[in-house]
């Protein structure tokens, strides 16, 4: 049995420090070593460089995973828990999500969580989960790509939906009925995680629209007000104009900026 999940061998000081922030801030125990000073059965991976990896020649292939000093922290996260989890072919991978003012996103594979996050913003959702699948697709292109929606929150539901319609998202979607996926004193990405257990209906058109509601006009008023920190304001007339699919919010802020 390996001692340490992760073993980071690198002599490349951003590389290191990227790594173990990394490392870190998914709570995985790993141990720093000097390329030369690696051990067989030390980790259960080994995480190095190219201009590193030649010290490790004694380490099976199957155990080292590149990584660089540009590396993206959703991919390398995504791969590192594919190697920890010792999933090598992957047949199914979901995307749960729980919209809300805060939407929790996870990536599920067999009940198992490769990753998770919270987005402050629909459009920072759906680019999450577009990267995460095109990703898996291009390193397993045999997996199959399923995004399950928590019903919960039908103005950030929709908001979600119209953003994935406007990517031509090619996975398919499902909407999940998502009572009983809140546990309490846990986070909205354990709801995802949730979420992305149960099995859903496709999307129809009906599903893109919404009412013109006072309390959908404040959630999106209080919406822009938090992520820019009080310095944009949304009008009622503009907030219309999101609700009647006429206008992306994230057009409007972008005009605003």
């Amino acid at each position: 049995m390996s001692l340490y999940e992760v073993a980071i061998a690198t002599r490349n000081p951003k590389t290191l420090y990227l790594t173990i922030e990394l490392l870190e801030n998914l709570g995985i125990h790993f141990v720093i070593r000097a390329p030369d000073d690696i051990e067989d059965g030390l980790a259960g991976v080994i995480m190095t460089t190219l201009a590193d990896m030649s010290k490790l020649s004694h380490i099976v292939e199957s155990k080292i995973m590149l990584i660089e000093d540009t590396m993206d922290p959703d991919e390398t996260t995504i791969r590192l828990m594919f190697d920890l989890l010792d999933i090598s072919l992957p047949s199914l991978c979901v995307v749960g999500v729980d919209p809300g003012m805060r939407f929790g996103i996870a990536l599920v594979e067999n009940g198992q969580r490769l990753h998770s996050k919270t987005c402050s913003t629909p459009h920072e959702a759906v680019r999450s989960t577009l990267r995460w699948s095109l990703f898996i697709s291009r390193i397993y292109p045999d997996c199959s790509i399923v995004t399950r929606i928590g019903t919960g929150s039908r103005l950030y539901e929709v908001l979600y939906l119209r953003g994935l319609r406007d990517t031509d998202y090619p996975f398919f979607v499902e909407l999940v009925d998502e009572r009983n996926t809140t546990v309490r004193g846990k986070s909205d990405q354990s709801s995802a995680v949730i979420i992305a257990s149960r099995r859903g209906r496709r999307s129809v058109e009906s599903d893109y629209h919404l009412d013109v509601k006072d309390g959908y006009i404040r959630s999106l008023v209080q919406l822009v007000s938090r992520i820019s920190d009080g310095r944009l304001s949304l009008t009622k007339d503009e907030a219309r104009s999101v609700l009647l699919d006429n206008v992306t919010l994230e057009a409007l802020l972008s005009e605003k900026s």
